[in-house]
């Protein structure tokens, strides 16, 4: 069963799983604030072929996800919580780390991304995600996977501090649009390297990107001045970049890395593990 087909389609399938039922008028509203060009006509046009689908049920001027849909998802998907490649990355032992090779940034955030998934669904919700990225290139270049990542994690309400190390114009801007995900971001004032870090429990993982590789993101957020040719450019070097995605199991170093990211934040009392 085909699931999406992208563009119109897509946002107004996420926008209906967001809150199931809605008047076709806010619909098309809320389609064109999220992609501006799209006419009456074509949101129109998208509706019918998705009832068509039996993906969406139309009944008088309300517009809802189809229920029966929904179950053929979960039928699809029951049994698949622990399908991940890296399904044994929650069960390292203390001091216990793994490495994982990555060949070009969109499947280093995709290998990172399963092992991220796999680690944090089996972790408290109170306890927060400490993120440090030297630059926030994925919510630039892969603004979907960053979406989705955002979004299941602020439905779980686990708090996100994201700290990010660059001082260009860039680097603001993406702490902005971090922001608009609702994540609390901000210019790094104490923590600082070279590479990317999250922390979660007692769970670290960093990329570590080649040297040429950050020697590249570095030059794109120093020159470029807009999000677009940002991302462009991101994209056209990103095949070639290499990166080795370390994961383990340290308390010691997650609450010494956490204390250090937490200065920048307020983070209360009920959530601090460290």
């Amino acid at each position: 069963m085909k699931l999406f087909d992208g563009g119109v389609e897509e946002v107004v399938l996420e926008l209906l799983l967001g809150t199931r039922k809605m008047s076709i008028e806010e619909l098309i509203w809320r389609v064109g604030k999220r992609r501006g060009g799209v006419t009456k006509q074509g949101v129109y046009r998208v509706l019918r072929k998705l009832k068509r689908d039996g993906k969406i049920v139309i009944y008088k001027s309300l517009v809802s996800i189809n229920t029966l849909w929904i179950e053929k998802l979960r039928s699809m998907t029951r049994g698949l919580s622990d399908s991940s490649m890296f399904n044994n990355l929650s069960s390292l032992k203390k001091a216990e780390k793994v490495v994982i090779e990555g060949r070009g940034l969109a499947e280093t955030d995709a290998l990172w991304s399963e092992a991220f998934i796999n680690i944090e669904n089996k972790i408290s919700a109170k306890l927060p995600l400490y993120l440090y990225n030297p630059h926030n290139w994925t919510i630039l270049a892969q603004p979907e996977t960053d979406h989705i990542h955002a979004d299941r994690l602020r439905h779980k309400q686990r708090p996100i501090f994201l700290s990010i190390g660059g001082r260009t114009p860039l680097d603001k801007e993406t702490v902005r649009l971090a922001s608009q995900e609702k994540l609390s971001c901000s210019l790094s004032s104490y923590f600082k390297s070279l590479h990317s870090v999250a922390i979660i429990g007692d769970y670290i993982i960093s990329v570590k990107l080649s040297r040429k590789g950050s020697a590249s993101l570095d030059k794109i957020f120093s020159d470029c001045s807009s999000t677009g040719e940002a991302a462009r450019m991101i994209r056209a070097i990103g095949g070639g970049v290499k990166a080795m995605i370390f994961i383990e199991n340290n308390s010691t170093k997650a609450k010494r890395l956490k204390k250090i990211i937490a200065r920048d934040f307020f983070v209360p009392r009920q959530n601090k593990d460290f």
